[in-house]
């Protein structure tokens, strides 16, 4: 989940003039969550090898990079703030709606960008997206939000969920440290009982706190 503005010396120029061209219409039609995001996204590609922006219009790609976030985090509807029609993308970058749309395509194909992915989720979307938070634990999907403390410091150390959402919700998140070290088996706390309800009137199985069985769904 980490991001980063890091690209390749020979793509540094070419990442300027995609951000340049990015920056303005999110300053202008979006805010700064998405300018942010469309620059990791531009900077990802920039470091793909051999790299789909380093030839073609920049205006085209550029296109392609905001209509690709705008998707995965329901920009086109009325209901979000902020909000675009994919039409006015194109317009703004002089593109035609069939080339903005192709391009976009590849991008959202090639780095995964997608509607539930967590990577291009926005930070501000991130707890209404729920398949952020669905993880593996003993070969069963759960979401971590509803799991003992234990396991989902284990998940955040992994790099399987954006934050621990219990320390988050009693306030002290701030204490937790944003370095992921990893926890030995041996080392890793006894969870809780799980707060699922159980399936029939044994009690529900527990959740083991072996890292090993952890994996992202």
């Amino acid at each position: 989940m980490a991001h980063s503005e890091k690209v390749p010396k020979p793509m540094q120029e070419r990442f300027e003039s995609l951000c340049q061209a990015t920056d303005t219409f999110s300053e202008t039609n979006l805010n700064d969550e998405y300018k942010q995001l469309i620059r990791y996204l531009l900077a990802a590609l920039c470091r793909k090898r051999p790299s789909p922006v380093e030839r073609g219009k920049v205006n085209t790609w550029a296109a392609a990079v905001v209509h690709a976030i705008g998707t995965a985090n329901f920009l086109f509807d009325k209901s979000q703030i902020p909000h675009c029609k994919a039409p006015e993308i194109y317009a703004f970058f002089g593109v035609s709606a069939s080339n903005g749309q192709a391009k976009s395509k590849q991008v959202r194909d090639l780095m995964g960008v997608h509607c539930f992915s967590a990577q291009w989720t926005l930070p501000s979307r991130m707890d209404s997206n729920p398949m952020v938070w669905m993880v593996e634990v003993d070969g069963f999907i759960r979401d971590a939000r509803h799991m003992p403390l234990s396991i989902q410091e284990i998940a955040y150390q992994k790099g399987l969920i954006p934050y621990i959402p219990a320390l988050k919700q009693s306030g002290s998140e701030s204490d937790h440290s944003t370095e992921r070290t990893a926890i030995a088996p041996s080392e890793a706390p006894v969870p809780a009982p799980s707060q699922q309800e159980p399936h029939s009137k044994d009690k529900a199985p527990q959740p083991s706190s072996d890292p090993d069985q952890l994996g992202l769904f």
